[in-house]
């Protein structure tokens, strides 16, 4: 059985999303921020149990290498999974610029400032 960058990014997403589950349903805590890290613990720790417990896995010649892999492989997880997360959200693109916008001052106390200053 051949082991792959590919193949522990999919076993890495899986255990994300089995994280985020565990952590909001039996704790209540959101851990998205945490994720990142998770994902480089989890691709650390496969890459490591495939290169000792399946020696023709193919994940580098010594533990070091091993390692580097599992970092690759959780670290591309994480970028696989915001690629995805951003190019779902709906945001409008700043660059386009209606013809007929308004502008308005940025806040009202800039507006209230202005008008009593102008009293004194």
């Amino acid at each position: 059985m051949k082991l792959s960058i590919v193949t522990i990014s999919a076993f890495v997403g899986m255990l994300n999303e089995a994280t985020k589950y565990t952590a909001k349903t039996f704790f209540n805590k959101d851990i998205s921020k945490f994720i990142p890290m998770f994902s480089v613990l989890y691709g650390i720790l496969l890459a490591l149990v495939g290169f000792y417990c399946i020696p023709e896995s193919g994940l580098g010649n010594d533990f070091i290498e091993a390692i580097l892999i599992g970092i690759s492989a959780g670290s591309a997880s994480t970028g696989i999974h915001q690629i995805g997360h951003q190019i779902s959200k709906n945001k409008p693109t700043e660059d386009v610029v209606e013809e007929n916008a308004t502008t308005f001052p940025e806040t009202e106390t800039e507006t209230v400032n202005e008008e009593t200053n102008d009293e004194l």
